[in-house]
């Protein structure tokens, strides 16, 4: 099985749990980005398993095709720019949180996180049922 299908539904069900989460418990998630906020041990933390998991999908998932697959290749992109900010500019970091706490905001980023996961699942199910991703 192609490596990509293999991450397609780990990315999936990651990005349609937080998605949700995002959308329906706002709340809880400005609280949590706060906390991570005012704790450097959990910023930096944080950004080293971000940084950790983008280097791992990066060399794993380099591919820049024009299929669904490129998606994966740039969310681990993203994944491994965002965990060496977070590691080499935290107040950096703080700043943009800052800006960007906002409720629709995080409604809209839950929605389009929704829609990408449950795309990521619909090619996993599609491949495994019919044999086409």
């Amino acid at each position: 099985m192609d490596t990509s299908l293999i991450l397609a539904p780990i990315i999936g069900i990651i990005f349609l749990v937080g998605g949700l989460q995002a959308v329906f418990n706002k709340k809880f998630i400005l609280e949590v980005g706060e906390n991570f906020m005012q704790n450097p041990a959990i910023l930096w933390t944080i950004g080293f398993i971000l940084l950790l998991i983008g280097t791992i999908l990066v060399t794993i998932q380099n591919i820049w095709s024009f299929d669904w697959r490129v998606i994966i290749t740039v969310i681990a992109w993203l994944t491994l720019i965002k965990g060496g900010i977070f590691m080499l500019f935290p107040n950096f970091t703080k700043l943009i949180y800052r800006k960007c706490n906002s409720s629709p905001l995080i409604i809209a980023s839950g929605i389009v996180a929704i829609i990408i996961g449950l795309f990521f699942i619909y090619i996993f199910v599609s491949y495994m049922t019919l044999g086409v991703a």
